[in-house]
């Protein structure tokens, strides 16, 4: 059974809304004679992973879908909303795209009964209706055949997201947006500095965000943005992240301002806002709480610039709502604005919207690590390796906070037997606690087919004594991964943070004699290096000392960090 023409030319499919019953199973609910379709459970699958929403639509009571749902083992979480109710699908559909604001051309529905399809396909002509038996055959849709798999934490986030605005138009249908509404929400938000690990997420955000950007499309691409961002950390601006959720379901990151402060005054660099956030009033609530901070700071006016576009129009009604002054426009036909804050208080705006302290970031880790780790070390793994990583924290910068990634990396070394070694005891992590400068008492001579040390060099006072150890522990054949910021990269100190480590000086600390360059990989621009990233071969026994202490090297007394080329 072929599909549409115009299915199949699809520019962007962003959800599929299916009945149950003699739908994705074969029988009815309500006569309990039903079984699993196991094939189109792998087709829903399938574009579950690559980020589509599901949305199921049925005339059954919801805890009869949910328990059909248990019966045949398939997790509820697959599915978005799940809308049981009485009535009429069209209705339903109405609704549903109404409240997400997912476009009908970017919306599919399947239904087994020909006459709910016909009314679906009559009262939204760019819908794509089909029948069950299409199903199997959606993965050939070339606008979701070329979509990868999405990591499992960017995939609840949005269908939370999704769940918040559904939530929310249910709740305010019919209703005004009482106080008494607002609080049945349980809308949360938090702002906070994040990690400077984080900071690539945040790069990422503003590079993505199409609307609600203070100061939009002014970046060639995402690698730029990072190194702005990392100059305004490293001049002394302070970057805060915003989370938020609504009736338990997380966003996650759906916000970000640059600050910088001189004296008392402040100046709101850049920021943005999610759009997928938008229509939650998050965004005056975050900026009243900016203020509130600013205030407790010291500080008693901010000023502000905005990009005068169609895009930021709600942003300019938000700050004559909150009693921002237009001063000027620029010569670069920016808005001007400022604010005294003296007598600001924050919790006039939006009190409903309760403030926490708890940032909810997904953690991907660093991206250019973890594509430089799995195209050039996982390779080199084999049967029995034996492998430590020093330095090894949670796995952080390797993205085993996410979920999905963790498994992933578990599933790759458990060939191996693998140990992680750190300062101290992490919780959960089982690790080894030694300092990687002195290994004598943990390992022997040559007893490592891998080495890794992933950002710990910098925060040991002693790198050299680090580097020594680990020739000394890797086998001959075995292979030495090291990971490094760069000089643009700023100060972080886990507890200390001490050396700049350049790619020349790096590749120099292992002698050729001892030593052959298997990869070598450097992010970011010569001027803004954020990072150099090694995998060396040793080649022969090494001397017991393979380096020495570092000589030279420039030193920087305001950050107290020692810069190497």
């Amino acid at each position: 059974m072929e599909l549409s023409r115009s299915l199949l030319t699809a520019k962007k499919i962003a959800a599929v809304i299916v009945d149950l019953g003699q739908t994705l199973l074969k029988g009815a609910i309500n006569d309990d004679q039903f079984v699993l379709d196991p094939e189109r459970l792998e087709a829903i699958k399938f574009l579950y992973a690559r980020g589509i929403q599901i949305f199921i639509i049925s005339k059954n009571d919801r805890d009869v879908v949910l328990r059909a749902l248990e019966s045949l083992g398939i997790d509820k979480n697959l599915f978005t909303y799940i809308m049981a109710n009485l009535e009429p699908k069209v209705k339903n559909i109405a609704q549903l795209l109404e409240a997400t604001q997912i476009s009908q051309s970017a919306a599919i529905f399947i239904d087994s009964n020909p006459a709910k399809r016909k009314a679906a396909q009559e009262n939204f002509p760019r819908l794509h209706v089909l029948e069950p038996e299409q199903i199997i055959f959606l993965s050939a849709i070339p606008v979701v055949d070329i979509r990868s798999v999405e990591l499992l934490s960017s995939i609840k986030h949005r269908q939370n997201r999704y769940r918040a605005k559904l939530d929310k138009w249910f709740l305010s249908w019919g209703k005004s947006a009482s106080l008494e509404l607002q609080k049945a929400l349980r809308q949360e938000i938090c702002l906070a500095s994040p990690s400077v690990n984080d900071l690539y997420r945040l790069a990422r955000l503003f590079f993505t965000t199409q609307k609600l950007n203070f100061n939009p499309f002014v970046f060639n691409d995402e690698r730029e943005l990072l190194e702005i961002i990392f100059q305004k950390v490293n001049s002394g601006s302070v970057i805060y992240a915003i989370s938020a959720s609504q009736q338990g379901n997380s966003f996650g990151l759906i916000g970000s301002f640059i600050v910088s402060v001189n004296g008392d005054e402040a100046t709101i660099e850049n920021a943005t806002f999610s759009s997928s956030a938008m229509g939650f009033n998050f965004e005056e609530r975050a900026l009243a709480i900016l203020l509130g901070k600013l205030r407790k700071q010291g500080v008693s006016k901010v000023f502000l610039q905005l990009v005068n576009s169609t895009a930021n129009s709600s942003i300019q009604h938000l700050l004559w709502r909150m009693g921002f002054h237009f001063i000027s426009t620029d010569l670069n036909g920016h808005l001007l604005f400022d604010k005294y804050i003296n007598r600001f208080d924050a919790e006039k705006h939006l009190p409903a919207i309760k403030e926490s302290d708890k940032l909810d970031l997904d953690c991907p880790g660093i991206p250019e690590v973890i594509s430089f780790f799995y195209q050039e070390v996982a390779p080199l793994i084999k049967e029995g390796d034996v492998i430590v990583n020093l330095g090894s924290a949670q796995g952080e910068v390797l993205g085993l906070l996410e979920e999905k990634q963790k498994e992933d990396f578990k599933s790759l070394i458990s060939m191996a037997k693998f140990s992680n070694l750190d300062l101290e005891a992490v919780p959960g992590m089982d690790n080894l606690v030694a300092d990687a400068e002195n290994l004598q008492t943990i390992f022997s001579d040559e007893s490592q087919n891998q080495v890794w040390a992933v950002e710990l060099l910098e925060h040991t006072k002693h790198p050299w004594r680090v580097i020594n150890e680990m020739a000394r522990i890797c086998q001959v054949d075995g292979y030495i991964f090291i990971t490094v910021p760069g000089k643009s990269f700023p100060k972080h100190e886990a507890p200390v943070d001490f050396w700049r480590i350049g790619p020349k000086t790096l590749v120099k600390l292992f002698p050729r004699d001892y030593f052959k360059v298997i990869a070598l990989e450097n992010a970011g621009s010569p001027d803004n290096l954020r990072r150099t990233m090694l995998v060396l071969q040793k080649t022969k026994p090494t001397p017991v000392t393979l380096t020495s202490a570092f000589i030279g090297g420039d030193f920087n007394e305001e950050n107290g960090i020692t810069y190497f080329d």
